[in-house]
């Protein structure tokens, strides 16, 4: 299995500075940046900080915006 991110092929080794934030992928890891989402209401890009509102990805500061 590849140590380089998937998507855009920085490595993700130890030592490389994206080794703690890798996100494991169906046929390698993910970086940080590559792994993240963006909030459909204000923007935001978020890692883990969201939910799936509707059909619309939503970022948790957004949530009591949402609802």
């Amino acid at each position: 299995m590849s140590q380089d991110c998937i998507d855009c092929k920085r490595s993700t080794t130890f030592g490389s500075g994206l080794f703690v934030d890798r996100v494991p992928a169906e046929d390698g890891y993910r970086c940080r940046e590559c792994s993240m989402i963006e909030c459909e209401d204000c923007g935001q890009m978020v890692l883990d900080d969201y939910e799936i509102i509707d059909g619309i990805f939503t970022c948790l500061d957004c949530i009591g915006e949402v609802e």
